[in-house]
């Protein structure tokens, strides 16, 4: 047998190099697909669990909206406000119904109307003036004749975001005569419901934002951005972000900032 050379160990011992560098790019790769693939099915998970709670949510808000302005009492007890605001078998009925659906609900507060955006009733009895954007809504929804989910707003009388339902409440004869609001303070309930995450983690957070013009403004508090709710916006020619790609209509799994 002829002894190796010294040159053939080192093309030996090069290729060998090759060879066992390649495996590891392939695994490393191999590896990294696998972990993406599967965090993305997590991420996907979740995004599928967030769906069905706010849908849950909101359907169970809504029912509450189309329900009360049916019932006889509540009708009678809006019609003797407007004629009476100080009317107390009227005040007092409706205290006693809404006011457990407050506090069981995380309800911010349940107002009813005139259709003069004068308040009949409030459980929050410190309410006395409806701000200019509750106004505004409150009027589309009479004049849409419909029940209305407002965009999230900032209220200046009082300093935070509202989110509100609005609805029509029709006499007898189906006029209408006024409208229900029922009222959240989104950082109580909803925005906790979103940005609550089933496993311990750092990096990762449910947000909402939503496209104003030439920027998407966030809605909720952003995990590492202090005073962020309706506060922050990001122009929508920053496409690096995952946020502005959604806002563009992108869907499904996006990379990005």
């Amino acid at each position: 047998m002829k002894n190796i050379s010294k040159w053939q160990i080192v093309i030996i011992a090069i290729a060998a190099i090759i060879v066992l560098s390649a495996a590891a790019i392939y695994y490393y790769y191999t590896e990294t697909k696998a972990i993406r693939k599967e965090k993305y099915e997590y991420l996907n998970a979740i995004a599928n669990l967030k769906i069905d709670q706010i849908s849950k949510w909101r359907n169970e808000r809504l029912s509450e909206a189309k329900f009360f302005p049916t019932v006889g009492r509540f009708i009678k007890s809006t019609v003797l406000l407007s004629e009476n605001p100080n009317d107390k078998e009227a005040k007092t009925f409706l205290m006693q119904t809404l006011n457990p659906i407050k506090q069981r609900h995380n309800y911010e507060n349940l107002l009813i109307t005139d259709l003069n955006s004068r308040i009949l009733f409030s459980v929050e009895p410190e309410e006395k003036k409806l701000d200019s954007i509750a106004i505004s809504y409150s009027k589309k929804s009479v004049e849409m004749d419909s029940i209305i989910f407002t965009d999230f707003y900032y209220c200046e009388a009082h300093s935070k975001t509202h989110l509100d339902i609005i609805s029509p409440i029709k006499d007898n004869d189906a006029k209408i005569i006024g409208t229900f609001i029922l009222r959240f303070d989104p950082a109580v309930f909803l925005f906790p419901l979103i940005q609550d995450w089933p496993t311990p983690t750092k990096t990762a957070e449910s947000i909402i934002f939503k496209k104003e013009n030439d920027q998407i403004r966030f809605i909720s508090e952003l995990k590492y951005k202090n005073n962020s709710e309706m506060n922050f916006t990001i122009p929508l020619s920053k496409t690096e972000y995952v946020a502005v790609k959604g806002a563009l209509g992108k869907t499904g799994i996006i990379e990005g900032l």
